[in-house]
């Protein structure tokens, strides 16, 4: 998931609808949005609402009020498609947005002004599935260890494509649709009577493996079963000896699919079956290189995600990779891509430089109730 921010923006472009005269298209950060014509001109300061937005009530009743032709399904912001062109998001001129909030003085009219909270729109989030949604059983769950750190939140390249140098080299990756897992040996952290009393007589292991999703971590137990309901991220790390191939301080990161994941996105998966690809590995908490990446994948036979392209980084051949089937399993819409430089670096917008891009015909076919990308 990436940063949902409904801040102030600057119109780029405004071009005309090819298919409607009395619409255009205008361009903020890199979206493309549909908007009556003549509301807007280039260079103007709008509100931009990204799609995923959830409006509240009172704000959503202001901006479409009962005589309305437009309505939100389920107060959400969605990719819609109008006269045969995707949108993605809404403006909102920022006279609107003021005369909604009332006098408000400590707010100004500045590129990236923040108006989320203000305004009270979340974000929406996918109901979780059997396999996600973990009901604890016993009375009491294992132990979370700080060590076993969550995989990178990647932002949208539409929003943040500076991070690359346009001509920068990259490689891009499929971004498949299934349940987010991780596994690994990470160091031991002292978190319970016993472990003190092992470390005491020199009986605690320096690393400890543990597994999971996005957001929940499970030790390695005898009986996981024992916490959780239902466990297809133990069936990853049997069905690919990953307790006995990783070495101490890796940590892989990956992607579980098959059936019963998400739905319509098996892969081509039987009734009962689920795969796994790994997608970026971490060891001793710093992500590996592509080279590193590659060569310690294939040292363990992990699965990987499908390298789309090698290329040189624009705005024009992500937006173009992105698109079209699934390398994976061709029967399936492309989600999108994964972007990220061939040696690993930092920048001063998201951090770990790495991006996504997601595939606008993806964003008009997936279901909300598995919807996470």
């Amino acid at each position: 998931m990436s940063t949902l921010k409904a801040e102030l923006v600057t119109i780029k472009t405004i071009v005309p609808h090819a298919n409607a005269d009395r619409l255009e298209i205008a361009t903020v950060f890199d979206y493309q949005v549909v908007v009556r014509k003549d509301e807007f001109k280039s260079g103007e300061l709008v509100l931009y609402v990204p799609i995923d937005s959830v409006l509240p009530t009172k704000f959503e009743e202001f901006l479409f009020p009962p005589e309305s032709k437009i309505k939100l399904s389920k107060s959400r912001v969605k990719a819609i498609r109008i006269r045969g062109f995707i949108s993605q998001g809404m403006v909102i001129p920022i006279q609107d947005v003021h005369s909604f909030l009332g006098n408000m003085p400590h707010f100004y009219y500045g590129e990236g002004d923040d108006y989320t909270a203000a305004l009270g729109i979340t974000k929406f989030e996918p109901k979780e599935n059997r396999h996600t949604n973990f009901n604890v059983q016993g009375k009491s769950k294992p132990f979370h260890n700080s060590n076993f750190h969550k995989y990178t939140e990647i932002e949208n390249g539409n929003r943040f494509s500076k991070v690359f140098v346009e001509g920068e080299e990259v490689v891009c990756t499929e971004k498949c649709h299934g349940s987010n897992f991780r596994a690994g040996y990470v160091p031991v952290e002292i978190n319970s009577f016993w472990k003190k009393i092992k470390k005491f007589l020199h009986l605690l292991p320096p690393y400890e493996f543990v597994y999971g999703s996005h957001n929940v971590q499970m030790q390695d137990k005898k009986n996981p079963a024992l916490f959780y309901d239902s466990n297809i991220y133990k069936e990853m790390v049997d069905k690919y000896r990953l307790k006995e191939d990783l070495h101490s301080g890796v940590v892989i990161y990956g992607e579980i699919y098959g059936d019963g994941v998400q739905k319509g996105y098996t892969y081509g998966c039987l009734k009962g079956e689920h795969k796994l690809v790994v997608f970026d590995i971490m060891m001793d908490e710093k992500y590996l290189d592509n080279v590193g990446f590659q060569f310690y994948a294939k040292l363990c036979s992990f699965p990987l995600v499908p390298v789309i392209e090698k290329c040189v980084f624009s705005v024009e051949k992500m937006k173009e990779l992105s698109q079209g089937m699934s390398i994976l399993w061709p029967d399936n819409i492309r989600e999108g891509i994964v972007v990220k430089p061939l040696v690993e670096r930092h920048n001063g917008w998201t951090g770990r430089t790495i991006l996504k891009y997601i595939n606008p015909e993806y964003l008009m076919n997936i279901d909300e109730t598995t919807e996470n990308h």
